[in-house]
Parts: structure tokens; sequence; C-alpha cells
């Protein structure tokens, strides 16, 4: 039994000394803030900076009645600026836009609430399947084509969004 006993307990602590040096890689990796209260600020990887910034500029933007819609995902940008979300989703990705009945479905909430600004934010969803890596160009083109049609570009930051490996976030507000 000591044997037996001894062996899990050696097991167990190579077992967390590897997982801490994960935890460790992972952490280090988080150099930037975002956030727009002090108390509520995270710490984030490298794409934190182009967040932060568009972040800044939504602030400035987006009235308190306005609405957010954040494609393919991030709803943390609604609730930093404690922004309503437009939509019935709160991401976009392959299969949300399956299970929200596909894009004709997610079209109609929006024709019928169309949200006042969309931001882009560069998501490679290959996890979906590599045919299905960027939003607008291999999946949820018609939701893409509906934003470009009725909405203006008016801020860039990093690379332009789904083009490439590179982050990037583009704010889109709505045409009047």
């Amino acid at each position: 039994g000591r044997i037996v006993r001894a062996a899990a307990w050696s097991l167990g602590a190579v077992l967390v000394i590897q997982q801490l040096a994960v935890m460790r890689g992972h952490l280090a990796a988080k150099t930037e803030r975002l956030g727009v209260r002090p108390e509520e600020r995270l710490w984030v990887d490298a794409r934190g900076k182009a967040l932060q910034e568009a972040l800044n500029e939504l602030s400035l933007r987006v009235r308190q009645d306005e609405t957010l819609l954040v494609l393919p995902e991030g709803v943390l940008l609604n609730f930093l600026l404690r922004r309503r979300v437009a939509g019935r989703g709160v991401t976009y990705v392959p299969t949300t836009v399956l299970l929200l009945g596909g894009q004709g479905e997610i079209l109609e909430d929006l024709r019928a609430d169309p949200p006042d600004y969309v931001v882009y934010v560069h998501r490679d969803t290959a996890e979906y399947g590599t045919e299905l890596r960027y939003f607008g160009r291999d999946y949820a083109r018609l939701l893409d084509a509906w934003v470009r049609e009725h909405y203006q570009a008016r801020l860039g930051v990093g690379a332009e969004p789904f083009a490439g490996d590179a982050f990037g976030v583009l704010l889109w507000e709505r045409r009047r």
C-alpha cells in the first residue's frame, strides 16, 4: 500500500507542477489591460491593445440607449460598455448561426430591430472546420452582405478582420 500511495502522490505532484507551468505560460501572455472602468479592467493577450482602442472609441460614439452587435463574437464589449446586445444571439460562430435558425432567421431579427452599431472582431473559427475559418468569407455571407449594405465602416483598428491571420477590429455605423 505504501508504494501505491507514494506513486499516486508522486504522479499527483507531477501533474500539479505540469499544470502550473501551463498556467504560467497562459498568464505570461496576458500583457494588456481591457476595460472602461478601472475596477473592471481585465488582463488580456496582445489583442487587447486593438480591443481597448476600439472600446475607447465605442464608449465615445455609442450612447447608453443605443445597441451594439459584435460579430462573430465579443459580447464582452457590450458588457464592458453597458450597451444592450442587438439581436437574440450573443455569438455568431458557425454552430450558433445554425442553432439560431440559420442566416434567414437572424436577418429577420436584425431587420426588425437593427443594431445602431456593428463591430467586426477578428476570430478564426477553424475549430468548426477548416472551410469555416472566417465570418463573411467562409460562412455567414448573407449576414456580412447585410451589414455592408446597411452600415458604413467608420473605424478600423489593427488588421482588416477576416482577411488573414492578423487581428483587427472594424466599427460599422448604421446608415441613416
